[in-house]
């Protein structure tokens, strides 16, 4: 008697090597791999708006940074004494609205540059969940 389903799988039409550069988006789960891929040495990017969880946000990501709109003052605002973001994870978040403008604007215009060279895109969803800014029904990342 045999325990197990016996498989073949087919080998994929690509292979993912020491020069592929690749751009990690998503959960903690692309943070984990990423960090694994950048101890092996890969060229990857990874998270450039902080961990995301659900399509919406990371959609929204990856159309703004191909888009190459970046962000200025509007985009910020203050709750609870710091200024943040509604598209980046709590972790770009300053009490000091320039400084957290230049953290935000200087990742991006990394990752801007780097999708664009990218020959993988990874992507690990948390949720279907999204969550939407009240005043203008913006979707924002993770849950503000």
């Amino acid at each position: 008697m045999d325990f197990r389903t016996p498989i073949t799988i087919s080998p994929p039409g690509f292979s993912i090597g020491h020069t592929t550069k690749g751009m990690l988006f998503g959960s903690c789960f692309s943070e984990n791999i990423g960090a694994k891929l950048i101890e092996s040495k890969f060229p990857i990017d990874m998270n450039p708006f902080g961990i995301s969880y659900n399509p919406s946000s990371i959609s929204s990501s990856i159309r703004r940074l191909l888009q190459r709109k970046g962000f200025t003052d509007a985009d910020l605002l203050a709750h609870r004494g710091l200024y943040c973001s509604l598209m980046h994870h709590g972790s770009f978040s300053s009490t000091n609205k320039q400084a957290c403008l230049d953290t935000i604007q200087q990742r991006f215009n990394e990752a801007a540059d780097f999708i664009r060279q990218a020959q993988i895109l990874l992507i690990t969803f948390g949720t279907a969940y999204a969550y939407y800014w009240k005043e203008t029904d913006e979707v924002v990342n993770n849950c503000h």
